[in-house]
């Protein structure tokens, strides 16, 4: 080997080690970088006419893992669709109440059954008729309360589907941007590496909505799918559309054209096509059009129950007519009771503050005379109404034969076990993405320990290559002397 061979050998190695110090050192650096994926020198040897000609940096290549990739955006998803659901059972059943909550649905329910007891043994007292009128305006009120929460679920999720459809436009028109950037930088030979990082990061973004699918096409192209099979990104971006509805009635639904529906590429997009399962957009849809709608109904179930119950056990008023619990201050009417439990109010008849009686508790609402002092007939009718099996009112989600009380509780209970199940669920995928990251990291990020051992390395290649100079410059310098 000639001494010119060994000088430009070992050029070429210490310009392959100083990329390798300044590769180690861009991922050190963005050691605690989310999303950045570690960098690794490809080199390869020369050759000079069949022979050596030292060595030369073929690539910086990103060390991604696909499959890692794929499994921790799923999760991703997932994640974000039990984080919408969980977050929005809690607030419903933060209104509802939990067992032994003093101001829960059910503890409101005993409140008025013991001033009910407390009533019949003293019908002559005006506190105790007054501690009756209390504890329905307390009971109504809650139902009004819940109903509230639910219809600001509703309206909640509306909102949050205009967001994300917002942010999906924003991120797939990056993709196409940052597809065009990297197709570009790669043709002129520039590294395309931070314009991948941050086309990944798009793509993070867009699987937190929903969960998606990379297709890996030529010179470093992507097309990205939905899982249900909907191109967002093949050449050019997906247009979504959705139209917010900013105030939510219960009665309100996207088969009578009061809601919107999602619009893909102007076409809307059925909820059973699939197309966009998945996320926490499809979880948005579900709070606003099935589970807020499905506890809706069954609180004004109860509210319809409440009202017929009180009207059968006051003879003196007509079935039909206005008891003690009434719709907005009306009688019952069947074929207007969604949103009830929102309208829900105590007859002014019975409320001392606005010209009422408490004592037509005792007496009868629409009686013509008082009933004797000691009488707790209608006390004791108002009380056993409470306990007496009823079938269950249109759409409720139980459908059997029950107590005011049992049915109550069994709203209740339902909305507490979807909470549960909902946070079950969202601790079992808040694990199961904490490890797919983890693993993720450790195939694709930086660990600092391993980098310093390449910067060892490196260190050495250097100082071997710097050697082999300095032996062909005295060797240089010999024949110059000679």
């Amino acid at each position: 080997m000639s001494i010119s061979t060994a000088l430009v050998n070992a050029q070429s190695g210490l310009s392959a080690s100083a990329r390798g110090v300044e590769v180690v050192s861009n991922n050190v650096s963005n050691a605690l970088t989310p999303g950045y994926i570690r960098r690794e020198v490809v080199l390869s040897s020369l050759s000079l006419e069949g022979a050596s000609g030292g060595v030369r940096v073929t690539e910086v290549a990103r060390q991604t893992n696909p499959v890692a990739t794929a499994d921790r955006r799923a999760a991703d998803s997932q994640l974000s669709a039990d984080s919408t659901e969980a977050n929005a059972y809690a607030r419903i059943l933060s209104a509802v109440g939990e067992p032994g909550d003093a101001f829960g649905l059910v503890s409101r329910l005993d409140q008025f059954d013991t001033a009910l007891s407390r009533a019949v043994t003293s019908p002559e007292s005006l506190s105790a008729m007054e501690s009756v009128v209390s504890s329905a305006r307390s009971l109504s009120g809650t139902l009004r309360a819940v109903t509230e929460v639910t219809a600001a679920v509703r309206m909640d999720a509306d909102a949050g589907i205009s967001r994300q459809v917002r942010s999906l436009n924003a991120a797939m028109q990056d993709v196409v941007r940052l597809n065009g950037e990297i197709r570009t930088r790669a043709a002129a030979g520039a590294d395309v590496n931070a314009l991948i990082d941050a086309r990944d990061r798009a793509l993070d973004s867009i699987s937190q909505s929903i969960p998606i699918r990379v297709v890996r096409r030529e010179g470093d192209q992507i097309a990205v799918f939905t899982q249900g099979g909907a191109a967002l990104v093949d050449g050019k971006a997906a247009t979504l559309e959705f139209a917010a509805t900013p105030t939510i009635a219960p009665g309100m639904t996207v088969a009578d054209g009061s809601l919107s529906r999602l619009i893909y590429n102007g076409v809307q997009v059925s909820p059973e096509t699939g197309l966009f399962d998945g996320g926490a957009l499809a979880a948005d849809f579900r709070l606003r059009d099935e589970i807020a709608p499905s506890i809706q109904a069954d609180l004004d179930g109860l509210a319809a129950d409440l009202i017929d119950r009180m009207v059968v056990a006051d003879p003196t008023v007509a079935i039909g007519g206005v008891g003690l619990f009434t719709d907005d201050g009306g009688a019952l009417v069947s074929t207007d009771v969604t949103g009830l439990a929102g309208r829900l109010s105590v007859n002014t008849a019975v409320m001392s503050g606005s010209g009422g009686d408490p004592f037509a508790l005792r007496d009868g609402l629409n009686a013509t005379s008082p009933r004797p002092s000691g009488d707790p007939t209608l006390l004791l009718a108002m009380r056993d109404a409470l306990e007496e099996r009823t079938v269950a009112p249109p759409g409720a989600s139980d459908p059997r034969t029950l107590s005011f009380t049992a049915r109550i509780a069994s709203v209740a209970g339902t909305i507490a076990t979807s909470a549960d199940n909902a946070d079950q669920a969202l601790a079992y995928t808040t694990a199961k993405a904490a490890d797919l990251l983890t693993e993720e990291q450790r195939l694709t990020g930086v660990d600092t320990d391993q980098e310093l051992q390449t910067l060892l390395a490196l260190e050495e290649a250097y100082a071997a290559n710097a050697r082999v100079l300095s032996v062909a410059d005295d060797l240089v310098k010999l024949l110059l002397e000679i």
